[in-house]
């Protein structure tokens, strides 16, 4: 059988709305990446809440990191079809997005290579 795109994408909306569980793995990786992340308003914003990255709890409890607007914008799919990612609003809002990261000049960008 099949599923419609609205019940496939509803997984990863609800874990997008749950936010990033947060253990000593991804905090590590998180830590590891921070000096990039911090290059750009949003990442640094929604990975470094008060410039630092998420530390795991000692106690084993999970804790989440939200993801900004990650859940809204999966919603979004949801509800106007993935159609909106390549030519509806998604993909304006997205554009909009790149050019201002692009008139940035790419702050700390380097260009990396597969060695092929």
């Amino acid at each position: 059988g099949t599923i419609s795109f609205a019940d496939a994408i509803d997984p990863a909306c609800q874990l997008a709305e749950q936010g990033l569980p947060v253990d000593w793995y991804s905090a590590g990786k998180i830590n590891a990446f921070a000096r990039g992340l911090a290059s750009y308003e949003e990442t640094r914003r929604v990975y470094l809440a008060d410039g630092l990255p998420p530390a795991a709890s000692l106690e084993g409890e999970v804790q989440y990191l939200p993801l900004g607007q990650l859940g809204q914008t999966y919603r979004r799919l949801q509800s106007a079809g993935a159609e909106d990612f390549y030519s509806g609003q998604l993909a304006e809002s997205m554009a909009r997005d790149l050019q201002a990261v692009a008139g940035s000049g790419f702050p700390n960008h380097a260009e990396r290579s597969a060695g092929l």
